[in-house]
């Protein structure tokens, strides 16, 4: 569930303001990565009110389906519908990059192609084994869409060698 929210931080006699976006999430239990192959998560919400968010697994060598769902939302200023959409081009991860790097993501909706831009500003990694391993990648990117920015989130992993 992506939000906005604002309030204040009191810290004994001090009060701080408090505004910016997240994503609340829902999860239990332990993780069993032995088998997972890697996946791509994305969202952010824009001033506007538009949001997207995607999540999505790297296709198997079978042909088999594997999940791929995502949204776009217009916001207050569109018709309020949150729409599904498929990621049709996905910033899979490669090498360890702390910034800079292009996230973009492309999604297809019953409202056409949406190319949403992004670049990471702020990462964190776990990598479990050589370099080549498993590895896990959390990331602050800056999203543009359409002439508009917005701060979001990126995970991403990917299976070892």
């Amino acid at each position: 569930q992506l939000f906005r929210a604002t309030g204040r931080l009191r810290v004994g006699d001090e009060e701080h303001p408090l505004a910016g976006g997240g994503l609340r999430i829902r999860r239990t239990g332990v993780r069993r990565l032995a088998a997972f192959r890697g996946h791509v998560w994305q969202s952010a919400v824009f001033p506007s009110g538009r949001a997207f968010g995607c999540l999505l697994y790297p296709p198997r060598d079978d042909d088999k389906a594997t999940l791929n769902e995502g949204f776009v939302f217009d916001g207050p200023d569109g018709d309020g519908r949150l729409v599904p959409a498929r990621v049709v081009d996905a910033p899979w991860l490669g090498d360890l990059q702390a910034a800079g790097e292009d996230v973009p993501v492309t999604l297809e909706s019953e409202r056409g192609t949406t190319t949403i831009h992004g670049e990471t500003c702020l990462s964190t990694f776990i990598v479990m084994g050589p370099l080549e391993g498993f590895a896990l990648h959390q990331a602050i990117a800056r999203y543009r869409w359409d002439g508009e920015a917005a701060n979001g989130m990126l995970e991403r992993s990917r299976a070892g060698a």
